[in-house]
């Protein structure tokens, strides 16, 4: 049976390829799993029991970490890859992997739903096969990163859709942050501080700072849980608000999370998607347009601001109406959710196909 190698380097990976990982297994094929050392990935590789080989690390938020830990990683894998011999490659973008795969004449499959990640797609999809992206998307966001329209396949979902459609959400999370469910819970997470593509854009201080002030300002009884997404995440959020907010120690269940929370306000990334597909009233800061934000919204399920001011002040409307909010997005998601294809079932398809017929 053939050999697919897996290449998980973003939290988002975990959930989305954990579900590919077992269909492979299930019908009898060996999956090699690769990573990185990275804050929250590690600790989920650990809750979801995946067993990557661990190799190199993320670098940081300056561009000489990034290409110093780029290399370190790609001498890594060329060693461990070369013994192993996949058969095919998949991952979401994953450069390194990339690279050593072309240079070892690996064929690959590589997914992505950002086409404004600009340096890790033009590090990454010339050398795939074949580009797995969302329909939503249209050939001229991917023609600048030289992949042929005839070798792009398209889904019609959001990546979340590929958990969220089997999620049973588990109440523990709310027992492990010390959360009341009788009352209102907002979930907000920060820009990808240390991503190529956020980097330029000179942020001075957390986009979720404004909502969290105006909440409190505004409300005495609904909890905030800031999500970080590094350890200087967590220092900053504690150094300003103590404990007015609720900030993880650790990896919690935050699509069950999602699940009992009345808002949440982020940069338009996963945990954005993941709240307007569940019926939550999801609010997306990013400075730009993406096409799953204009997406969601044209779907009544996600409001877009235009800098994290703006955010606050929605945030407060969508707070005072909060049952009519919830009730109006419950009903449009649970519709939306069932339309969507299931992006992991087709992608196994696409992959077994492309190894039956090594097109």
């Amino acid at each position: 049976m053939p050999k697919i190698w897996i290449d998980i380097t973003t939290p988002k990976q975990v959930m989305y390829f954990n579900r590919l990982i077992k269909i492979f297994r299930e019908k009898g094929h060996k999956v090699l799993i690769t990573s990185r050392i990275y804050y929250e990935l590690t600790q989920m590789l650990k809750s979801y029991k995946i067993d990557a080989r661990i190799l190199g690390k993320h670098g940081g938020k300056t561009l000489k970490g990034k290409l110093l830990a780029s290399l370190d990683r790609a001498k890594k894998l060329l060693d461990l890859v070369s013994e192993e011999t996949p058969d095919l490659l998949i991952s979401l973008t994953s450069d390194v992997a990339a690279r050593v795969a072309f240079g070892l004449k690996i064929p690959q499959i590589t997914c992505s739903d950002t086409p404004w990640a600009f340096a890790v797609n033009k590090l990454s999809i010339p050398y795939a096969n074949k580009l797995y992206a969302p329909k939503a998307t249209s050939y001229e966001d991917w023609r600048p990163f030289g992949v042929l329209e005839e070798d792009i396949i398209y889904y019609d979902a959001v990546d979340a859709a590929a958990w969220i459609k089997y999620l049973k959400p588990n109440q523990n999370v709310l027992k492990e942050l010390n959360l009341d469910k009788e009352k209102p819970i907002v979930v907000l997470r920060p820009e990808e501080t240390y991503a190529a593509y956020v980097l330029e854009f000179g942020i001075k201080e957390p986009i979720i700072f404004p909502t969290i002030r105006a909440i409190l300002a505004n409300f005495t009884d609904i909890q905030i849980v800031a999500l970080p997404r590094y350890k200087e995440h967590s220092e900053i959020f504690k150094k300003h608000f103590q404990d007015k907010i609720v900030v993880p120690e650790r990896t919690i269940d935050v699509p069950s999370l999602l699940a009992f929370a009345s808002l949440e306000m982020g940069y338009g990334g996963t945990i954005t998607q993941e709240a307007a597909i569940l019926g939550v009233p999801a609010i997306s800061c990013y400075p730009e347009p993406l096409w799953c934000d204009t997406y969601l919204k044209e779907k009544g399920l996600l409001y877009k601001a235009n800098t994290p001011e703006d955010a606050a002040k929605i945030s407060v409307k969508i707070l005072k109406n909060r049952e009519k909010y919830l009730k109006l997005h419950k009903e449009l998601a649970k519709k939306v959710l069932q339309e969507m294809e299931d992006p992991i079932e087709k992608l196994a398809n696409v992959a077994l196909e492309f190894l039956k017929n090594k097109i």
